[in-house]
Formats: structure tokens, C-alpha cells, sequence
């Protein structure tokens, strides 16, 4: 090879070079030009402000009512319903035998969609095809079954019982992911079998509320067009300052999330939790039970009842405070059509 073409060689490497540092400068430049966790999984904009708060077991009704409902604080409960029937004995072949018969609503996706599209199974028939599957079960727990779920002794507490809305199935083979939402009545759900992962924003923080809310579309309204995988932040730049707490919820456990909190949550294997729904009151819930409600310990939740009409009460005061007076028809006919769309199991309309 003589010197020119040496030469030559030479200068094109070093020009190749220099476009490809080039390239990787102006890609660098153009990545972090983009606000914190754009197109990231919901949490990537910063580290979580810490772990929620965890107490062992679920004996004392006080623990729940002053520091949770009362101050609107979620709360762990550790080994919380550790030794219950249905934690023991809810595996695939007790469920076929015992339960096989009872219809389910199951969602055919594992990933919650803008529009949910179900479709409705046996017990047998969702458990023949769960495994190889999307099948999800989100519906309610039948009467059939709640006996093998204790009312778990922490809700003996601020008239917990007498505005009971929903007690929720959720069921599947794991690698389910929420819709980011928040819902109005307080949550907690226990986890029976699997682990979930869930991540919380505080439903007063930065606003957040007044942002993200729309027109009244549904219990719990849902924030469908928000993908916690994948976060746009030009569409929603006020999360990049948004503080935000997680936790992990292990076989037993069960976890306290108040109204409006603002959440979503990952399931992980075999996954089966019981969730209770209950009505906020305006008057903070402060106050334990010290009579009727005793009578609970040790009972499972096949000794409570529903009673819908509690929540629509809650709801209507709600819209009258926050709207000086004024609520459309279009909300307040929803809120009454809504118990009855919605049937679960020994409703009372109280």
C-alpha cells in the first residue's frame, strides 16, 4: 500500500470517527432534553418518597382509625389473615370442587384496557384455562365463598360495618397490571396467594386531583388513557414533581389504601386477593366501636352486609360541598343507577 492511499485509509477512519462521536453527542443531547421518566414506567421521574408505613397484625381497631382513616394514610398490615381457611385451602383442585359450579365475570386482558372487554366462565372453566391464558377474574366474591375470608378484627372500627360496598375476587395467573386510578371508598385488600406491587400519590399532592380529574364516568374513575409503562410527559408534565410511595404485599398481608388515593398495581404468580370496599363519612373516623361490633371477632364475611345506598348518600354530599349547591342530573342519576347496575350479593339498601 503506497503512502497516498495510506493516507486516505486513515482519513476516512478518523471521519467515521468523528460522525459517530458526533451522533452518540447529539443522540446524548436529545435523550436528556426530554423531561425526567419520559416514556418510562410511572415512578422513573424520581425515587419513591418511601415505603408506606407497616404494622404486624390486624387486632387493633384504633391503629386503623386514627392513623389511616382518620388522617387519610395508607397503611400495611403484616401476617394480617396469616391463618384463614381460604389462605390454607384455596388451591386449584379445592376451588373445582368446592366452588367449581359459580359464574365469574373475567376480563380477557391482564393489562386493564380503555374499554374492558370480558366474558363470563365457571369457576372450572376459568381455572381449566387461566394458566395459558389472559383470563382475569375481577368480580365480586360470592356469598358461597366469603366464609373462608375473616373480617379481619382492625375494621371493628368507625362504624366500618354499616357502610360496607363491595367485596372484590381478584384472580389470576399473574403479570396483571392496573389502569392508574383512584377510587371513592376506602380500600384494603388482602392478599390471599402471589405477590402485588403497588405505587401511591398521595391524592392532595401537587394538586394532583385537579389535574387528572374529569367528569363523573364511573366508580372508581379510571385514568385509562395513562400508561404506567410508558409515561408521556409532555402530556403530563406535573408528575415529574410528584412525590410517590410503594409497597410490597406478601400471602397474608393486606394493605389500607384511603378515598382518592391515587394507585396502580402488578400482580406477580398465582394470584388471589380479596378486597373490601367501604363508604367514606364525612364526620373522620375517629372513633372505635365499643358495643355491637365486638361481636365480630373471629368473624369472616359471610356474618356482614352490603349496604349501597350509604355510598350514594356519601357521594351526593360529596358533589354538593365541592360544587357550592350545584349537581347536574346526569351525576345524580348515575349515582342512584348505579347500586342497581351493580348488584353484590346481600345488598341492603340502607
Amino acid at each position: 500500500m503506497d503512502g497516498t492511499h495510506r493516507k486516505c485509509v486513515c482519513s476516512c477512519r478518523s471521519a467515521a470517527i468523528v460522525l459517530l462521536l458526533f451522533y452518540m453527542t447529539v443522540t446524548r443531547v436529545a435523550a436528556s432534553s426530554h423531561p425526567r421518566g419520559h416514556l418510562q414506567p410511572l415512578g422513573s421521574h424520581q425515587p419513591p418518597e418511601g415505603k408506606i408505613v407497616e404494622v404486624e397484625g390486624a387486632s387493633n381497631p384504633a391503629e386503623l382509625c386514627r392513623e389511616s382513616m382518620h388522617f387519610s394514610r395508607p397503611v400495611v398490615l403484616r401476617r394480617a389473615i396469616e391463618k384463614c381457611r381460604a389462605m390454607e385451602l384455596w388451591n386449584d383442585q379445592y376451588l373445582r370442587n368446592n366452588y367449581g359450579h359459580l359464574g365469574f365475570n373475567c376480563d380477557i386482558f391482564k393489562k386493564e384496557q380503555l374499554v374492558i372487554q370480558s366474558t363470563s366462565l365457571n369457576l372450572s372453566d376459568f381455572l381449566d384455562a387461566y394458566n395459558e391464558s389472559h383470563y382475569y377474574i375481577v368480580d365480586q366474591l360470592p356469598i358461597e365463598m366469603r366464609g373462608d375470608v375473616p373480617f379481619i378484627d382492625c375494621l371493628h372500627c368507625g362504624s366500618v360495618t354499616s357502610r360496607l360496598q363491595e367485596m372484590q375476587l381478584w384472580f389470576s395467573s399473574g403479570n396483571t397490571t392496573s389502569s392508574f386510578h383512584f377510587d371513592t371508598f376506602h380500600n384494603l385488600n388482602c392478599q390471599l396467594h402471589g405477590t402485588k406491587y403497588w405505587f401511591l400519590i398521595d391524592r392532595e399532592a401537587g394538586g394532583l386531583h385537579a389535574y387528572l380529574s374529569r367528569a363523573l364516568e364511573g366508580f372508581p374513575i379510571k385514568m385509562e388513557e395513562f400508561d404506567v409503562d410508558a409515561v408521556n410527559m409532555y402530556e403530563y408534565p406535573n408528575f415529574q414533581n410528584i412525590s410517590w410511595w410503594e409497597t410490597w404485599i406478601y400471602p397474608g398481608d393486606c394493605v389500607f389504601v384511603p378515598y382518592k388515593w391515587f394507585h396502580y398495581v402488578r400482580s406477580y404468580n398465582r394470584n388471589l386477593a380479596v378486597n373490601l370496599w367501604w363508604s367514606p363519612s364525612q364526620a373522620q373516623d375517629s372513633n372505635c366501636a365499643e358495643t355491637e361490633e365486638k361481636q365480630l371477632v373471629g368473624a369472616s364475611l359471610s356474618d356482614v352486609y352490603l349496604t349501597l345506598g350509604v355510598h350514594v348518600r356519601f357521594m351526593m354530599t360529596e358533589m354538593i360541598l365541592n360544587n357550592h349547591g350545584q349537581v347536574t342530573f346526569k351525576e345524580a342519576n348515575y349515582l342512584f343507577v348505579y347500586p342497581f347496575s351493580n348488584p353484590a350479593g346481600r345488598a341492603i339498601w340502607n
